[in-house]
């Protein structure tokens, strides 16, 4: 019992401390690139370097350079942020807000980089699905695997329109170890995160 009592007291500061770097993103697209539509759309992201203002999300939520893109942390106004860095292929990118317009609350995420041994860690997949913002479902890391060209991170836990560009987060260490991407349509539990 004490095991899982700390296991799940661990699991709601983990939580807890996600929805001070946690933000919604909003990109409005006029004039698409290839990969990208025309409209307005919303995803998460996660702040990355408090100094610098840099947040991660994914590029399907940005889009790839020629929309306006606005990030806001909880309770916050929507600010306008700046697509620094794209990658398409890989399907994330960094984006920039100021300094100053970052909410005095923020505190950075830590994203660990070096972890490949991470299937079965119990995660947590972060972010707005379905304009229920700052909200978390649980599962564990099924395989990290080679899939389409790139490598992946398969996941059970729920993945839904609005967790993309979100922080999956290892429920042990609290540490981020993917951009939560995408569910394979008609499957269940058959969900990927950016490593």
């Amino acid at each position: 019992h004490t095991i899982l009592f700390c296991t799940a007291s661990y699991a709601n500061t983990f939580l807890s401390d996600a929805e001070k770097y946690a933000v919604r993103v909003k990109s409005s697209i006029s004039y698409p690139f290839a990969e990208d539509e025309a409209g307005t759309f919303n995803g998460a992201g996660f702040l990355i370097d408090k100094e610098r203002g840099w947040f991660l999300t994914n590029a399907h939520v940005s889009g790839r350079g020629s929309g306006d893109i606005e990030v806001s942390f909880k309770g916050q106004e929507f600010k306008e942020a700046e697509l620094i860095y794209v990658d398409p292929e890989l399907d994330f990118s960094v984006l920039s807000l100021p300094s100053s317009e970052i909410a005095d609350f923020a505190i950075e995420a830590v994203v660990d980089c070096k972890s490949d041994q991470i299937s079965g860690a119990e995660v947590a997949a972060f972010g707005h699905p379905h304009d229920l913002y700052y909200s978390a479902s649980r599962g564990i890391i099924s395989k990290v695997r080679f899939y389409e060209g790139h490598d992946w991170v398969q996941l059970d836990a729920a993945i839904n329109p609005g967790n993309s560009g979100g922080q999956l987060i290892d429920l042990q260490t609290g540490k981020i170890v993917g951009i939560n991407a995408m569910g394979l349509k008609d499957s269940e539990g058959l969900n990927f995160a950016v490593p």
